[in-house]
C-alpha cells in the first residue's frame, strides 16, 4: 500500500514539472492564480487540476496533464493591470470523429491568446486602443 502511495505522489510531481527541468508547475483548479502571479512577477506556469481537468478527460479521451503557461507582456496606466499572454496546451487530445471522416489520431493541442487584467480581479477601465 506504501508503495502505491508512492508512485501516486511521485506521479503527482512528474505531473508539475515538464521537459524543461528548471519550470515547476503549480497545480491549480484555475487560471485565475496563475493570472495574478504573472501580473505581481512577470510569468506563471501551471498545470490544471479537479473538475476541468475531468471535463476535458472525458471530452478529449486523455488524461494527459492540461499545462496552462502565462506572461506579462504589456502594461497599462492603471496601477496593478497588464496585458497578458496565456497558452494551455495537453497532449494525446482525441478530437470528437466527424460524420463520414476515418478517427482522428491523438494530437498535442494548444491554445494561445491574451488578454488585458488587473489584480483586483477585473480588466483595466478607462483606456482605448488607438
Amino acid at each position: 500500500m506504501r508503495t502505491i502511495k508512492r508512485l501516486t505522489i511521485f506521479c503527482a510531481l512528474a505531473w508539475c514539472i515538464t521537459a524543461d527541468a528548471s519550470v515547476v508547475r503549480t497545480p491549480v483548479s484555475s487560471i485565475k492564480p496563475l493570472m495574478l502571479e504573472a501580473l505581481a512577477n512577470g510569468e506563471a506556469h501551471g498545470v490544471l487540476i479537479g473538475a476541468i481537468q475531468t471535463i476535458f478527460e472525458k471530452n478529449f479521451k486523455t488524461a494527459a496533464p492540461i499545462e496552462v503557461d502565462v506572461k506579462r507582456i504589456g502594461s497599462h496606466r492603471q496601477p496593478g493591470c497588464a496585458r497578458l499572454a496565456m497558452t494551455t496546451r495537453q497532449a494525446d487530445v482525441v478530437l470528437p470523429v466527424q460524420s463520414g471522416m476515418p478517427p482522428p489520431r491523438p494530437t498535442t493541442m494548444e491554445a494561445r491568446y491574451q488578454i488585458d487584467y488587473c489584480e483586483t480581479g477585473g480588466f483595466p477601465q478607462g483606456e482605448q486602443r488607438k
